[in-house]
Formats: structure tokens, sequence, C-alpha cells
């Protein structure tokens, strides 16, 4: 049995033997530091990745919401029988009660009818003159 056991004799021996093993416990775990760097690094790196997945999921709702928006305005104006671009509105109720109004507006005769349109009996002392012609269009409630 050439490999028996000595037990140290002086505590200068058991303090090399201690001292050799922690230098062989610490050799093992030399690289402590820049592994728990770079796990901050990547846990940094796993949270920005998330932040940035977060904001694109946002950003195609958005996309999504404002596509539905423009179908439905594209329905509604169809159905009232007017431009897309008139419509507004922030849901499809909007948009319809909307388009309605701008179709009703629409159908109203641009220029109040006036008897004897287009002709002329004289001036504005003259029944039916200019002076009548203004009362028609703009009559005095």
């Amino acid at each position: 049995m050439a490999d028996e056991y000595t037990p140290p004799a002086t505590q200068e021996e058991l303090d090399a033997i201690v001292g050799a093993r922690l230098k062989r416990e610490r050799e093992k775990y030399a690289d402590y530091e820049d592994l728990k760097r770079r796990a901050a690094e990547g846990d940094k790196a796993l949270e920005a990745a998330n932040a940035e997945v977060e904001r694109l999921k946002a950003e195609a709702a958005k996309r999504d919401e404002a596509d539905e928006l423009d179908r439905a305005r594209a329905r509604v104006a169809k159905e009232a029988g007017v431009p897309a671009e008139l419509v507004a509105g922030e849901d499809e109720a909007a948009m319809r009660s909307f388009a309605e109004a701008v179709a009703a507006f629409a159908r109203r005769p641009a220029a109040p009818k006036v008897e004897g349109a287009g002709r002329f009996d004289g001036g504005p002392k003259e029944k039916g003159g200019w002076k009548g012609h203004v009362e028609a269009l703009f009559p005095k409630d």
C-alpha cells in the first residue's frame, strides 16, 4: 500500500493542502464572472427581442383594425352610394350614419328653384326684377 493516507503533521501542511484544493476549485469557476456578464447580456437581449415582438404584434393589430375599417368604409360607401373618401367614422355604425347624411345632402337640390329663372324683366324697381330674384333666393322668414 503505497498510497496510504498520512495526516498533515503541521498547520502549514494542512494550509497547503486546503490552499491547493481551493485553487483547484477556483480554477473550475474562473470564468464565472464572464459567464454571469454574458448571461445578463443575454437576458437584456431577450427582453429587447420580446419588446420588439410585442411592438410588432401591436402594429399588426393596428393594421388589421385599419384594414377592417377600410373594408367597412367601402361596404358602407357602396350601400349609401357615396364615394368611400367621404365616409368618416370610428366604427361601422358611425360610418353608416355619416354616409347616410352625406347621401341626403347630395340629393338636396344645389340651389332653390326660382320662378322665371333665366329671364330678366327689368330693373330692381319693377316687379320681378333683381329685387324679386334676390327675395326668391333669400326669403325673409
